[in-house]
């Protein structure tokens, strides 16, 4: 009964999926967006800013590494219409990852000498990613199929109960290492759960071990998950250079700025994400106009909502996040609407980058964090030296426009080459010929 009441939850009616999948992939993004603000909140009001400092950097971590569970392989799944590696072979690849991101947590606590309450909230911060990280290549699958609702619910459910899970348990026990235990727990069992409705409807997932296109697999994604991995340093470089050269309230203060930064990523990610089936397809059947179309819409609502967080941010959200973190930000009004600003620089890279993904060409994704990581070795210290938080936001504006441009320049200069100048379009090329890199 409990398997066919989440059935008729997670699938609904047939003729409303377009609907249901922008909402809950709005709802999803949210939850996703608002649960470190939500645990760095409840950190910071009942445990002090110094612990909510700490918490900060492991749960950092944990999401920094986070790009080897991944791999980054969403958007390629989603976009491997043709199906040239099997579901199978994407799970057993996950797996694989997923313990290399588990020995890359023990290695980064052990190195640094991480005390033994934050080794196991490293632990638990990073095996809640593990989770998360399985969950997503079934909800690939489940998307490239036309459900991107189900898997949209799905995901908002498990967010929803693990974030009150993590929040209830450091309410009662004051304990981080009790919240993080139970975050894991309730994603786990979220996940156990949610996936049984998914696996009936879609026979094909069940879970299955395909060893043999695995290392095919992941040198094809390697760009990608590279790239990854330096977005995830880069966006949060400026947290561990504060963490190394000023006293931990900054830590705290430039946390509660920046948490409104992912924001702007995460709205843009539920505009386009519902529409990279489609992308894909327009993509593969040369069909220039709509490509262009499609990009354009989203780089203009990407401004705009850049242009309107920002706003809200400079004029009422400052005051919002003292009231709500009990720090006094009024010194710092200018730079948090910088890091907004940023924030759609962020964004736009990102999506630029999605687009290499369904391009094929993910060589240049790494390539361009490669470039911002030059450019975070030679501006980010200096300039916190030199300014402090203001210096830690624009170091990373630095790093995220250097990212931009050279983004820009690889999407246009491979869009000229599919498309040329035809404005009806055509494939100039065998769309078949790609290397993946």
């Amino acid at each position: 009964m409990l398997d066919r009441m989440l059935d008729r939850l997670l699938f609904g009616k047939e003729e409303a999926v377009s609907r249901r999948a922008y909402g809950w992939n709005l709802v999803s993004s949210l939850l996703f967006s608002l649960q470190s603000a939500l645990f760095l909140l409840i950190v910071t009001r009942i445990g002090g800013a110094d612990t909510a400092g700490g918490f900060v950097i492991l749960y950092t971590v944990a999401q920094t590494l986070n790009a080897v569970g991944t791999w980054n392989l969403r958007e390629y799944q989603v976009s491997d219409l043709r199906e040239v590696f099997s579901f199978p072979a994407y799970y057993t690849a996950r797996w694989i990852t997923c313990l290399l991101m588990m020995i890359a947590a023990a290695g980064y606590g052990i190195l640094r000498g991480v005390d033994s309450e934050g080794f196991f909230v490293l632990l638990c911060l990073t095996g809640y990613r593990l989770v998360e990280d399985l969950e997503d290549v079934y909800h690939g699958a489940v998307q490239r199929a036309g459900r991107f609702d189900a898997v949209s619910l799905a995901m908002s459910l498990r967010i929803g109960v693990s974030s009150l899970c993590f929040c209830a348990a450091y309410a009662v026990s004051r304990s981080l290492r009790w919240a993080s235990a139970a975050l894991l727990i309730s994603c786990l069992l979220c996940w156990l759960l949610l996936r049984r409705p998914l696996c009936r409807r879609f026979p094909a997932l069940r879970p299955g071990l395909s060893l043999v296109p695995v290392p095919k697999l992941l040198w094809q994604g390697f760009p990608i998950f590279a790239g990854l991995f330096l977005y995830s340093y880069l966006i949060n470089a400026p947290r561990y250079s504060l963490d190394a050269l000023m006293p931990r309230e900054a830590q705290t203060v430039f946390g509660v700025l920046f948490m409104p930064v992912f924001s702007i990523n995460l709205l843009s990610a539920f505009l386009y994400r519902p529409k990279l089936v489609a992308l894909t397809e327009a993509w593969n059947r040369g069909d220039g106009p709509a490509f262009r179309r499609a990009v354009g819409l989203q780089l203009i609502l990407v401004a705009g909502i850049t242009g309107a967080i920002a706003l809200f941010g400079v004029t009422l959200g400052w005051r919002l996040l003292e009231w709500l973190y009990g720090v006094s930000l009024a010194k710092w009004r200018g730079t948090f609407g910088l890091l907004l600003a940023f924030g759609g620089v962020t964004a736009a890279a990102f999506y630029l980058n999605t687009l290499l993904t369904v391009m094929r060409r993910q060589g240049f994704i790494l390539a361009g964090y490669l470039l911002a990581l030059g450019v975070h070795a030679g501006a980010t210290a200096p300039l916190i030296r030199a300014r402090g938080i203001h210096g830690a936001a624009l170091a990373y504006g630095a790093i995220m426009g250097a990212l931009l441009i050279f983004d820009t320049l690889a999407v246009g200069i491979r869009m000229r080459k599919k498309f040329g100048g035809e404005k009806g379009g055509g494939d100039h090329e065998n769309p078949g010929r790609h290397s993946g890199l």
